[in-house]
């Protein structure tokens, strides 16, 4: 038997994380086209338009000289167009799309409907109450709802006395639509699936499901391990009344804040199952193994039903 420096896990865990991993973090990375691993010589292959030696420092710094190699291939001129970094109006906002507020970059969610508005939902500390929201295509709308203190975390809204996680409805400008389909796929896919309606009931112990964050993109295996569970974020805010999953494998990432989480019926539709809030564990690579997997809070969706006027928006 050979023995080989990098795992197949490993290989997989950069090939994954290329293609997700955003240009803050990786500059020159916006001009990969794939990424696909060479088994037999050890490594992941990275086909870019830019083999630039500055991507190559890059790629080498994050992840080892000898673990990815540089091809070069035409630029395929991909625009982007309709995608999580590139959302427009056209055709309607989707969720699992970037968005950048005065708080900094997260994701949107799902569409929602109340009182004859168009809406979208995110997470509560992603925004602040009347402040503005933007895709990184075009200004959205803003902030009607937010279940969220971003001092101190959670609140109660409306008179309400039961604390709903980390939610955010934002208002549409003017004519602007969103349309009932999120994206899947990784961080810079344009796929997206119809949003069939919410799960028929509230997370249980062990419920599997999908986060979909601009960042990291398309996530599954997760399993709910903790149901109602207070938890203190770095910021010593507290996030009150959330679901909390695990996984191992590639973890959510900064960005990811504010995405859906969902399953996929047998008809190949979305069910709604909540909103993403926050991630931890998967050490300094993001990497979650058996002993330190990935962990991920995100608020029911029941709670943005019972909590804000209207409903998702379903197709």
């Amino acid at each position: 038997m050979k023995l080989v420096k990098y795992s197949v896990n490993r290989l997989n865990a950069i090939k994954d994380e290329i293609v997700a991993i955003s240009p803050g973090v990786l500059p020159g990375v916006e001009k990969v086209s794939a990424a696909l691993i060479q088994a037999e010589q050890n490594r992941v292959i990275v086909e870019s338009s830019d083999a630039s030696e500055a991507f190559r420092v890059a790629l080498a710094t994050r992840y080892g000289a000898d673990a990815v190699v540089v091809r070069q291939v035409p630029d395929e001129g991909f625009d982007g167009a309709q995608a999580r970094w590139n959302d427009t109006s056209v055709g309607g906002f989707y969720g699992g799309a970037r968005i950048s507020t005065s708080v900094g970059s997260c994701t949107n969610a799902f569409s929602w409907r109340y009182s004859g508005y168009q809406a979208m939902i995110t997470a509560g500390h992603c925004t602040s109450l009347n402040g503005s929201v933007s895709t990184l295509s075009e200004y959205q709308g803003s902030v009607v709802k937010d279940t969220w203190n971003n001092s101190t975390g959670t609140v109660y809204i409306d008179g309400q006395s039961t604390y709903r996680g980390d939610l955010s409805l934002i208002r549409l400008s003017g004519s602007k639509k969103s349309a009932a389909r999120i994206y899947v796929g990784n961080s810079t896919s344009g796929s997206s699936r119809a949003v069939a309606g919410m799960w028929s009931r509230r997370p249980g112990y062990g419920d599997q499901y999908c986060t979909g964050g601009s960042t990291a993109g398309e996530l599954c295996g997760w399993k709910v391990n903790a149901l109602k569970i207070n938890v203190r974020y770095s910021g010593g805010q507290y996030a009150r009344n959330m679901t909390r999953g695990y996984k191992q494998g590639q973890c959510t990432r900064g960005g990811d804040s504010g995405g859906p989480v969902y399953t996929v019926n047998s008809a190949g539709k979305v069910v709604a199952k909540g909103v993403h809030s926050g991630g931890g564990g998967g050490g300094s690579d993001g990497w979650g193994g058996a002993l330190d997997p990935c962990r991920e809070y995100f608020t029911d969706v029941y709670e943005a039903y019972y909590g804000f006027p209207g409903v998702i928006a379903t197709s």
